[in-house]
């Protein structure tokens, strides 16, 4: 059985196609004609039911359709993720920096999910939260379908504490503590966020630990999970993270430069055992600049 994580498509139910493979062909460009005709050919696109379909047969829309994200030549990541603890629910994993946990973009096999899914033949290890590919630390995957939802609820609930470190450059700041509650939607470009008026939907709690040769460690506790939360809450006091490609200001996305990290890292996790009720607190070993 294939570890890959399978990908969805709706397929509008009117539409203008004359087969699947000319709907697979506009809806993703970026892939030759030939290689989705390949895939058709090797079975790689079914139905929710698995079964497989021709390329060439009528397009009928109004459905899912699953197929499996291939990249060729796949960039191999020189960082090894590690499991910190394991019972018979969950995996703790420290993530190292750059790579990411789901496929997305030029990663499917290097990933976290299909690393773990693969060194514990498991295919039913999921994450049961996420952080950036570029912030290292902790991360919590479950192990079984059946129990993911009652850890899942945990977070959706905010009965999780989660605590950052980040690095920025810059003077010691004035005050030593913020409480920052604003509102975090989609900025432009689509991939990065942006603080705009209205209804605040994120929280964060940030603290100077300390500051050294023109350098600022901050403590980091998120009580809402909007993506790039941190980051743009951080950039907005004045103190970008250190090596971040993203905030405040955004050029063109540069190629990673593995000598230098983003600054960010998910330090520690705390939260109690919906099953044996028991309370865990853990620590990343990785380590930023200081």
């Amino acid at each position: 059985m294939s570890k890959l994580i399978p990908s969805k498509v709706w397929l509008p139910k009117e539409s203008h196609h004359q087969n699947y493979l000319d709907f697979f062909c506009e809806t993703f460009p970026q892939i030759s004609r030939d290689t989705w005709a390949k895939r058709f050919t090797e079975g790689k696109i079914t139905t929710t039911q698995e079964e497989t379909l021709n390329a060439k047969a009528p397009y009928c829309g109004d459905q899912h359709l699953i197929y499996y994200r291939e990249v060729e030549n796949e960039k191999v990541i020189p960082f090894q993720e590690q499991i910190l603890y394991e019972d018979e629910n969950l995996l703790l994993v420290d993530k190292p920096h750059f790579l990411p946990i789901h496929p997305a973009g030029p990663y499917v096999k290097e990933t976290l999910v299909y690393r773990l899914r693969e060194s514990q033949n498991n295919p039913d290890i999921a994450p049961l939260h996420r952080i950036d590919r570029l912030t290292a630390g902790l991360v919590f995957f479950s192990k079984k379908v059946s129990i993911r939802k009652d850890y899942q609820l945990l977070f959706e609930n905010r009965l999780v504490e989660k605590t950052y470190h980040a690095i920025s450059a810059g003077p010691a700041p004035d005050q030593g503590d913020w409480h920052l509650k604003n509102r975090i939607e989609a900025g432009e470009p689509w991939f990065l966020s942006a603080i705009k008026g209205g209804k605040a939907n994120s929280e964060s709690y940030i603290n100077v630990i300390e500051a050294k040769d023109n350098l600022v460690k901050f403590e980091l506790k998120p009580i809402s999970g909007k993506k790039h939360q941190l980051r743009v809450h951080l950039a907005s006091i004045g103190y970008p993270i250190l090596h971040d490609p993203l905030y405040p200001s955004f050029v063109e996305k540069p190629p990673d430069n593995y000598e230098k990290p983003m600054q960010l890292l998910a330090q520690s996790i705390a939260f109690t055992d919906p099953f044996s009720k028991k309370c865990h607190s853990f620590q990343s070993k990785l380590k930023l600049l200081f």
